[in-house]
């Protein structure tokens, strides 16, 4: 059992160090015990991370509901072109908060503050430039992504009102995600929170009171992220806060850009891959669908029944994502601060949480998997493949949760290369090769059969790196450095 020694055991210090909105929401990193940190900042975190989901979830509701099947499948189709622009937030966002984390840590908050200002530009200028380049390639690069004639229009509608708002959205996230890191969880899940009840309210007041469409419901979108925006500014206007925005730290600095960039790239990268990955796989569940003795028209089921799968792991991943993003504040400011021993502990804890939840994902779809399919659809041919797909590709969610726990951990303590190389494990290393053989020899069943294969192999190569980084951090002559 994990025993920590010279931290308050008081069960109120939580509730009273959270009433202190100044540097001791930082410093309690430090000190206090790792489970008590761990469940006060993932539980905000798992929210913001659930809400975030059901906001897109309802925006397709609402579409399929106010307007039409064709809305619906030309929203679908902007999917990977919003996966770019949300990864540019993460690129930024996930890379300040980490090396501001660190800086808290070595007590070096001025030069946080110059980070935060830094991190400001940074993304402004990312995101108008990459919004800029897809509004101008937006009609060829839907049409490659299964955009028909008929949902065309309806894709361009969206598109042309939400990408320029993503600017909002990726400050938004960005400044969130520091937020969180500087010792704020909870407000950092108010910001999901408003966004996402202001976009459930504002949807049909567009949809069914102005009778706007789809440009309707991109524009309540819009405007949730506008607000969103206005409310993290706030916080780091605030003078009470930890890390504070300031005007005369608006400037580029060449080292802080590589810094957040180097660490952000990881997740970034992530994205991409996701996107690119995806659509290869819907390509390969399509043709080898259309040969599998199920239906005639299973092709188009296999690749329905995988917008199923990715939703049920995306809400297990959920979970995931909001306890490993609650390690980031912790590892980075102990890394900081030369507690090696308290990241160790983080880590190990936070590995066996998602653990858990991982095996319970699993079993629900193992042992469940008609349940979970009839919560989405009631197409009885649907929740045959869905059945097949939900066995087979989630099998391995226990292993996602250790792969996911080291990617955090190594991105939270500044290794940007050994965060990279487990991003790019899942997704290109291994899914890839496992893709492109499986299913010759498997038919559809060897589709699915890829990412679980996939997932096993990043969970060796996760557990590989992350013992021989802890033998690393027990030497002696780290030991003495202070330094991993």
């Amino acid at each position: 059992m994990l025993v920590v020694t010279d931290e308050r055991q008081d069960t109120g210090w939580m509730k009273r160090e959270e009433k202190r909105i100044n540097m001791e929401n930082a410093d309690i990193l430090g000190t206090a015990p790792i489970r008590k940190l761990l469940q006060f900042y993932a539980w905000p975190s798992v929210i913001g991370a659930v809400v975030n989901t059901l906001y897109n979830v309802v925006d397709r509701i609402y579409i399929a509901q106010g307007v039409n099947s064709l809305a619906l499948s030309g929203l679908s189709v902007t999917m990977p072109v919003m996966g770019v622009t949300q990864a540019v937030g993460t690129l930024v966002g996930m890379g300040a908060a980490s090396r501001i984390s660190i800086l808290l840590g070595q007590q070096r908050r001025e030069e946080g503050e110059k980070m935060l200002g830094s991190a400001f530009l940074l993304s402004l200028t990312i995101s108008s430039l990459v919004i800029v380049l897809l509004m101008i390639f937006a009609r060829p690069l839907l049409m490659q992504f299964g955009a028909s004639e008929a949902s065309l229009p309806y894709a361009l509608d969206y598109l042309n009102i939400v990408l320029p708002g993503n600017i909002f959205a990726n400050i938004t996230y960005s400044y969130n995600a520091v937020m969180r890191a500087t010792g704020y969880p909870k407000k950092a899940m108010k910001t999901m929170l408003i966004g996402a009840v202001l976009n459930f309210v504002l949807d049909p007041v567009f949809l069914f009171v102005f009778h706007m469409g789809i440009a309707g419901v991109a524009l309540a979108t819009v405007i949730s992220m506008f607000v969103g925006m206005i409310w993290v500014l706030h916080h780091f206007t605030r003078p009470d806060t930890n890390v504070k925005l300031k005007v005369r730290n608006f400037k580029f600095n060449w080292g802080y850009t590589l810094a957040i960039v180097s660490i952000g790239v990881a997740p970034f990268v992530t994205h991409l891959m996701a996107s690119i990955v995806n659509i290869y796989k819907n390509r390969l569940l399509y043709d080898y669908g259309m040969t599998s003795p199920i239906d005639f028209y299973s092709g188009d089921l296999a690749v329905a029944a995988n917008g199923v799968i990715q939703s049920v792991a995306m809400l297990t991943l959920m979970f995931m994502f909001g306890i490993s993003q609650a390690t980031q504040p912790i590892l980075g400011y102990n890394y900081g601060a030369g507690n090696l021993g308290r990241v160790r502990d983080t880590f190990r804890i936070a590995r066996k949480m998602n653990f858990l939840i991982g095996v319970i994902g699993a079993s629900i779809t193992l042992i469940w998997p008609g349940i979970v399919a009839r919560a989405f659809t009631s197409d009885p041919q649907l929740i045959a493949v869905c059945e097949m797909g939900l066995r087979i590709e989630l099998a391995a969610m226990w292993a996602v949760g250790i792969q996911v726990t080291g990617v955090q951990f190594f991105q939270s303590l500044g290794k940007a290369a050994r965060a990279l190389l487990l991003s790019f494990s899942r997704q290109l290393i291994f899914l890839v090769p496992a893709l492109a053989i499986l299913p010759r020899v498997m038919g559809l069943a060897g589709v699915w059969t890829a990412l679980p294969v996939a997932d096993v192999l990043s969970m060796i190569l996760c557990m590989t790196m992350t013992s021989a980084y802890f033998r690393k951090l027990a030497h002696p002559y780290n030991r003495s450095k202070q330094r991993t």
